[in-house]
């Protein structure tokens, strides 16, 4: 059991640094990790509890609890959600302190801006992912397609937010604006791919 427990700690422990734009941005790995690396659980329970995990109300990071409890009991659980929030809190902490210290510099400006169509990316390649996972009927296709017309949807909102706040910087904009409508249009051939 100890085994299990180091391992699911190392695993969530090092995937906690990876997340930037929240919990779901690491889906992709965890998915991963847990189903095609480690072995822990198949595709459709690690479907079934991601979703279990966005219909409960809370914080994201609650898949990694499921998934803990799911591969080692309350041991697993207790494991993997520390190892998914501690080291970002105290990475936080210390970019905190060297923000502060760094005031408006340039280069922070540029990695700030860098950042955003990551977690943007990291985001919509989970999507990509738990759309592979669950669309095995009509039914999961017909709502993750729903889900996506509402990304497309709030991709103009989005536009609209990275143009206000990036308004100096116009090739940054558009990069992101690209990565932004790539990334939806290749979640659509996943959908069309799975509808064969």
């Amino acid at each position: 059991m100890s085994d299990v427990l180091q391992q699911i700690g190392i695993t969530f422990g090092w995937l906690s640094l990876l997340q930037f734009g929240g919990t779901n941005a690491v889906v992709p790995e965890m998915h991963r990790q847990a189903v095609d690396v480690l072995h822990w659980m198949d595709a459709p329970t690690f479907a079934n509890l991601f979703a279990l995990a966005q219909l409960a109300p809370g914080p994201n990071v609650m898949i990694v609890s499921l998934i803990g409890w799911q591969v080692a009991g309350l041991a697993g659980l207790l494991v993997a959600t520390l190892a998914m929030t501690v080291p970002p809190c105290l990475l936080a902490f210390g970019a905190s302190r060297l923000m502060l210290r760094a005031g408006q510099s340039r280069w922070l400006t540029i990695v700030k801006d860098g950042l955003v169509p990551l977690a943007i990316g990291m985001i919509l390649a989970s999507g990509w992912i738990m759309t592979g996972a669950s669309a095995h009927g009509w039914i999961s296709i017909a709502l993750t397609g729903g889900a996506n017309d509402e990304w497309r949807g709030l991709l103009q909102d989005t536009d609209i937010q990275i143009r206000v706040s990036h308004a100096r910087e116009p090739r940054v904009i558009e990069a992101q604006r690209v990565l932004l409508h790539a990334l939806v249009d290749a979640v659509d051939v996943q959908l069309l791919g799975s509808d064969e």
